[in-house]
């Protein structure tokens, strides 16, 4: 994982990345560990990033202690290069640890190849250069695993740091730990003693730790605020909650019946998912409640992990997305029937991991997005199913071979079926490579300072250059989508109130020409530019003709 981005000196290999270190550059800039708003995007209103600093954390760290002996950028391009790969350690350590539970302390030489084989497509998070929050999230995820399966009550205590962690990183991971406290508390109500230890203790850590966790992680003003999309008032309220209510099985009375124990966990736990969503009803609409119909047809449901798994097989980028997708269900499929086989020897560890794995298999199939979680959750699982398969089919010939048969013909016909290309949508148009190279501060500083409407991909490169004086309106994230909307409204329609209402607040309009074969009529606008046409209220005032950067002043009472 070493040689592409240390040999090419590249930064981010995604939007999310990119983003990620504009928001670390800019703390290093001004050393305000609360301000998160960040001033390379004006849309005009404040972009907030809803990124958590707890995943900054060992970046700035790192920088600051080989600051001492290199330039701070020097030392912020050797953090985003090691920390990734202790992040890769510390999750593999954790993984092989895990399966030794499962395994019984045995774990084959293959399992050893097996395991990081498997898991390629979740381990390519950890190169280094990938610095957004999904490796941190994979290592809590997974130390919520070797939580449960640890066969001492003292697992509880990591699955109640992991919750709290995870929910501070980010809330994609919710779905998992949902289902995996929720497991755990049905074996609680049945009277098993370990799970009733570990929910009691992962309960307790979640009431201490998500108050005083959130304080040193947000300002005092979001710590009151609602935003659905990340750590905030709803969320501390319902984690520390939760934790709250879990707690209180240490102190059940030992007499008390299942039902009786039912309705003593079961309605407190109602009672706060009831008043949490009369308070908050905005949440209800999910992390995306700030995407309005315009944003969406523009962008979002042109995102491809939005999209469903078995769409983007058909595609040629998915192919190998969708091979180690159907490697992971054949592990949970063995998993499934060798649980069913000797269920009795089972105790509520494998329920809760199956339960996990199920959750993940139906987000996977249902959202491109979580195709790595449940790989990776079935990473631990991989010396369990696979130590005596050979042993298992002989003695069950009936049923495994057809299941293997189903997955080899599966994935055969996967390979060998025709792909085609992604479709292009007008944001897959209009992102060109010819600007990454362009030297974008001496383009805009001559000009005086502005807001800058560009298209999104174009506008994420720009807000890279670091130019304060020039933010731009809108990047691909769905915190912008007010300035998605004004960019959706200009390049996206051919109405020319939209146009003028969309250019308002913006003194600048900016874009990277290029050749491209494809039926632009729906935006006449764009179309004239890239073939280098004069636009009525568009002063062309680009210092380098040579580049296919342009650059416009506009006039908004002259514009057409």
């Amino acid at each position: 994982m070493l040689p592409t981005p240390m040999l090419s000196g590249k930064f981010g290999l995604d939007i999310d990345d990119d983003l990620r270190l504009i928001q670390i550059k800019d703390y290093l800039m001004d050393g305000n560990w609360f301000d998160r708003v960040l001033p390379q995007i004006s849309m005009p209103e404040p972009y907030l990033s809803p990124w958590s600093r707890l995943v900054d954390l060992p970046y700035i760290l790192f920088t600051k202690l080989l600051g001492l002996f290199m330039s701070q950028d020097s030392a912020l391009l050797w953090a985003t290069y090691v920390v990734p790969l202790l992040l890769l350690t510390a999750l593999l350590a954790i993984i092989f640890k895990t399966a030794r539970y499962f395994t019984r302390g045995i774990i084959s030489p293959l399992s050893w190849i097996a395991i990081p084989l498997f898991g390629l497509f979740v381990l390519q998070e950890f190169m280094p250069g990938r610095i957004d929050h999904h490796n941190l999230q994979f290592l809590a995820m997974m130390m919520m695993v070797f939580g449960i399966s640890q066969p001492k009550s003292g697992g509880g205590y990591l699955i109640g740091l992991s919750a709290v962690m995870s929910v501070a990183i980010g809330l994609e991971a919710v779905p998992f730990i949902a289902t995996a406290l929720a497991t755990l508390a049905v074996f609680a109500l049945k009277a098993d003693g370990l799970s009733q230890e570990k929910i009691w203790r992962a309960g307790t850590v979640m009431a201490v730790l998500t108050v005083p966790a959130s304080a040193l992680l947000i300002s005092r003003s979001e710590l009151g605020q609602t935003y659905c999309d990340s750590l905030s008032f709803p969320w501390i309220a319902g984690l520390s909650g939760v934790g709250i209510i879990f707690t209180s099985i240490k102190f059940w009375p030992k007499d008390r019946t299942f039902w009786q124990r039912v309705i003593f966990l079961s309605l407190p736990l109602l009672i706060l998912l009831i008043g949490l969503s009369l308070i908050f009803p905005q949440c209800l609409k999910g992390p995306y409640g700030l995407i309005g119909e315009t944003e969406r047809m523009f962008w979002l449901d042109n995102v491809v992990q939005e999209k469903t798994t078995f769409w983007l097989s058909g595609y040629e980028s998915g192919a190998r997305l969708f091979s180690f997708f159907l490697i992971a269900l054949l592990s949970f499929t063995l998993l499934l029937i060798k649980f069913f086989n000797a269920r009795e020897a089972m105790d509520s560890r494998y329920y809760i991991i199956i339960a996990i794995c199920t959750t993940a298999f139906i987000l996977a199939a249902a959202q491109i997005r979580y195709v790595k979680f449940f790989i990776l959750f079935t990473l631990p699982i991989i010396p369990f199913v696979y130590t005596d398969l050979r042993a298992r089919i002989k003695s069950h010939k009936k049923l495994y071979i057809p299941i293997l048969g189903m997955f080899i013909l599966a994935g055969t016909l996967h390979w060998v079926a025709p792909k085609r290309a992604l479709p292009q949508d007008i944001n897959l148009i209009m992102d060109t490579a010819l600007c990454e190279d362009t030297d974008f501060d001496a383009a805009l500083s001559p000009q005086n300072p502005g807001r800058i409407i560009a298209p999104l991909f174009l506008s994420m490169s720009l807000a890279k250059a670091e130019l304060p004086d020039h933010p731009v309106a809108a990047i691909p994230f769905h915190r912008a989508a007010p300035g998605i909307r004004r960019t959706a409204s200009l390049f996206g329609t051919n109405n020319n109130l939209d146009q003028k209402q969309a250019l308002k607040p913006f003194t600048y309009l900016a874009i990277c020409q290029s050749s491209i074969n494809a039926d632009l009529s729906a935006s006449p606008l764009y179309e004239a530019l890239m073939q280098d046409k004069e636009w009525p209220g568009l002063l062309d005032i680009t210092p380098d003709r040579s580049s296919p950067f342009r650059i416009y002043r506009i006039n908004h009472d002259a514009f057409q």
